[in-house]
């Protein structure tokens, strides 16, 4: 039909085929009417949390209400967790339908942490008072044991910055992350364990008339006191009156937390009596002189109980300064005088002794001296460049002494002492290096080196540079300073390595804190004469056939074992001139077969060697050059090599006889002269065998 009714419908499909047979398929068709489902959730819940934990289980959510059609049994569900955490937490209740329709609703559950957290303070703390205070000073209380369900958020005390002396409480507070809060309390005790400080009054001498036999009324004066806290009480033993004699009174102070100091006072009464002064001395005071040469004497060093019945007692002595001519024993006296100018005199010994060792310093620079060997060097009096000084004079020595000779390296300190007349002594000293050269030279005879003896003259073969010279043919002797050799400056003063002859170098060491000891010395040197070259070579000696003017024939070269610069000079010549080292072609036309130029070479010590030189025409390599042809007396054959070969040169007369034969090893391209006078005129045939190539060529012979 158009339109289904609600419920099912059953439809029938039926196919027919062309010949009218059919065949049928059911299909249903249901159809619903869609009810969408509906769902509230249950009441909001505050619950308080599971105890020792941070979280809340166990907690009875309700049932939503929930409406709808065939909702399944499975089709009401929520998203609750199995525990809930402190704060609120949204639970989402969902409803599905056996069609898939499904609604949703929202509980809130709170979970709300009213646990307080728990602390422990720390362990109880009694300390002393800081000295000379009255409070703890800063105390390090320790740190409290805390714990929380859900975690703590901030620990606090109450503790003053120092605690005063008795016992404080110190209440420490723990707040959680919910705000919960739990207090426990630490009690801190200072006590006073210091003393008080207590000086009793002054002595006190009483004289009595002579009718009294005790004093009484007696004014004792005040003692001095202090605490670090506060003073109780200040109390003396004192009776009403004092007996003759001595009499001791015990000052008592007492603090406030009980510490007590005492303190003696003297109290002496005498009857009036005749005046008694008496003078006495120690039997012996030893002073010593001061870095000014000076020492004074008290009567408080000598006074060994002197007193005196009448008035005050004064004190003097018979001599008060001492110096440096006062050394040793002296004989003093100590004079006692009272009110009533009586006077007493005792008599005792003063040492004065000089324990101040002399200032000597001196600047610690070595002095570093050389000399040639078979000087002698004679030590200087250096005593002049130290600074010293005593308080009661001194005598300097030097070590080793002024005058004292040398001819061998040394490396050792120059010391120097002073001593003063006590004995003391100080010292100083700098280091002394000597140097001393040596040369082993050659001893020639006959041309011949036989021996090497000490000469003191250094012999250098020519063009010897100065450095090298100073470095490797100028030698020390054993023992002299390595490092010290290493400061000598070198002066070549003229010396010119490639002029022979004699020369004097200079040397210098300076000392620069030791002024006007530079040391300075002269070597004589002697450049010897230079070898004479031993030849002249060029490299090409081949001229080719057709040659043009300027062109390049070879390069020279002298053979010189010690030098490799030299001028170059040639004879004139109509085909050759020479650029510095290189021999140029400056003829016209063919070059002769063979020419001969003469060449000179002249070294950097003006010595100078000459030389012929025979250059070729180039012919091709393997090939042979018969000039002068047509030739009467005689001719000469050229062969060019290209490399060491076997050669033999053959001659024929126009018969076939051989005229001439020779057979040689050849490193070079050479020429052979034939002497033609005993030869009749006519033609020749030359044949040149070059290892296994032959060669030809003609020569007529002229009348």
């Amino acid at each position: 039909p158009s339109e289904f009714p609600l419920g099912q419908n059953t439809v029938i499909w039926t196919i027919i085929d062309g010949s009218g047979n059919s065949a049928t398929a059911e299909q249903i068709v249901n159809v619903t009417r869609e009810v969408l489902p509906t769902i509230t959730a249950p009441a909001d819940i505050t619950v308080d949390n599971d105890e020792g934990t941070c979280q809340a289980t166990g907690i009875d959510l309700g049932t939503p209400e929930v409406t709808g059609e065939d909702i399944p049994e499975n089709g009401i569900s929520n998203n609750a967790p199995e525990s809930f955490p402190v704060g609120t937490t949204v639970v989402t209740w969902t409803v599905i339908d056996g069609n898939g329709n499904q609604s949703t609703a929202f509980q809130n559950v709170t979970v709300v942490d009213n646990e307080a957290p728990s602390i422990t303070a720390p362990a109880n703390i009694s300390t002393n008072t800081v000295p000379s205070g009255c409070d703890s000073g800063e105390i390090d209380l320790g740190e409290p044991v805390t714990s929380d369900n859900c975690g703590v958020d901030k620990i606090s005390n109450d503790a003053p910055l120092v605690f005063p002396l008795g016992t404080t409480v110190v209440t420490w507070t723990v707040i959680d992350v919910n705000g919960n809060e739990a207090t426990s309390e630490q009690t801190v005790t200072v006590v006073d364990n210091e003393a008080p400080l207590i000086t009793a009054p002054a002595n006190i001498n009483i004289q009595l008339g002579p009718e009294e036999e005790f004093a009484a009324d007696v004014e004792l004066g005040q003692p001095t006191v202090s605490d670090n806290c506060s003073i109780a009480s200040v109390t003396n033993d004192a009776p009403n009156s004092f007996a003759l004699g001595i009499n001791t009174v015990i000052w008592t102070v007492i603090d406030e937390s009980g510490n007590m100091a005492t303190a003696e006072q003297l109290v002496v009464v005498k009857k009036e009596e005749a005046c008694v002064v008496t003078a006495k001395a120690k039997a012996t005071i030893t002073l010593k002189i001061n870095s000014l040469g000076e020492a004074k004497l008290t009567t408080a060093m000598v006074d060994d109980g002197s007193f005196a019945t009448c008035g005050p007692l004064r004190l003097d002595l018979s001599k008060f300064d001492f110096s440096c001519d006062d050394l040793g024993e002296n004989m003093v006296k100590l004079i006692a005088t009272d009110a009533e100018d009586n006077i007493d005199e005792a008599e005792f010994k003063v040492i004065v002794l000089d324990e101040e060792r002399p200032k000597i310093k001196i600047k610690k620079a070595a002095f570093v001296w050389m000399m040639r060997a078979g000087d002698t060097f004679t030590m200087p009096d250096f005593r002049g460049r130290v600074e010293a000084s005593d308080n009661c004079g001194f005598e300097l020595i030097q070590h080793p002494a002024p005058g004292t000779q040398y001819r061998k390296p040394v490396n050792f300190f120059v010391e120097f002492e002073a001593k003063d007349l006590s004995g003391n002594i100080s010292k100083e000293r700098f280091r002394f290096i000597l140097l001393v050269s040596k040369n082993k030279g050659p001893v020639r005879k006959n041309n011949k080196e036989i021996e090497f003896v000490d000469s003191g003259l250094w012999s250098v073969p020519w063009n010897t540079p100065f450095n090298w010279l100073v470095k490797e043919e100028i030698s020390f002797e054993e023992g002299s300073d390595p490092e010290a050799i290493r400061q000598i400056k070198w002066n070549p003063l003229g010396y010119d390595p490639l002029i022979p002859g004699f020369y004097q170098i200079g040397a210098t060491l300076l000392n620069e804190s030791f002024n006007g000891f530079d040391a300075e010395m002269s070597l004589p040197v002697i450049v010897e004469s230079k070898p004479l070259p031993e030849d002249i070579l060029i490299s090409r000696n081949l001229v080719p056939d057709k040659v043009h003017s300027g062109e390049t024939i070879g390069s020279l070269k002298t053979i010189d074992p010690v030098d490799n610069v030299h001028i170059y000079t040639i004879d004139d010549h109509p085909n050759f001139h020479i650029d510095k080292d290189v021999l140029i072609w400056k003829g016209n036309g063919q070059p002769d077969a063979v020419m001969k130029v003469n060449v000179h070479s002249t070294d950097r010590a003006g010595q100078t060697i000459s030389r012929e030189l025979t250059l070729y025409r180039e012919v091709d390599p393997n090939s042979i050059l018969v000039y002068p042809n047509p030739a009467k007396q005689e001719t000469n054959i050229l062969v060019q090599l290209s490399g060491e070969s076997d050669v033999t040169i053959r001659v024929f007369d126009a018969a076939g006889r051989s005229v001439y034969e020779e057979h040689s090893h050849q490193s070079e391209t050479f020429v052979r002269n034939l002497d033609l006078r005993e030869l009749s005129s006519g033609m020749y045939h030359i044949v040149v065998q070059i290892d296994k190539r032959v060669l030809t060529g003609r020569l007529v012979k002229g009348l």
